[in-house]
């Protein structure tokens, strides 16, 4: 399983287009490309939220629900997208086999707007 990770990975590292903006997954679209998808890449560059009590909400969270790292990756995305203002629908699926975390960061998820208080 691990070697079929990884060589999936190295694809898709392939596919990744050469020069990329910091600012192409905040970047809004005409309604004639409502129905296409974007495959964005957060680690592409220092994503991070940009308030540092949301910040420290977000270590807290993950700390208090013990992610591991694939877990963490999914929460942090999720949780440093909300922080910014103005941006785009974040369309993400979260997926995985039984008992690999999938509620767990959907619980942290629950936390976490419950701390910024943004539960809408």
């Amino acid at each position: 399983m691990q070697d079929k990770r990884q060589q999936l990975l190295a694809e898709h590292i392939e596919n990744i287009p050469a020069t990329k903006s910091k600012n192409d997954c905040h970047n809004s679209f005409s309604n004639s490309h409502a129905n296409d998808v974007i495959v964005v890449s957060y680690f592409e560059f220092n994503f991070k939220a940009q308030d540092f009590q949301r910040l420290t909400f977000v270590d807290s969270t993950v700390k208090d629900f013990s992610l591991n790292t694939e877990q963490q990756r999914a929460f942090r995305i999720i949780a440093n997208h909300s922080s910014f203002l103005n941006n785009e629908q974040l369309n993400m699926y979260l997926g995985g086999m039984a008992g690999t975390g999938k509620s767990q960061v959907i619980k942290a998820l629950m936390d976490f707007f419950a701390k910024v208080k943004e539960l809408h």
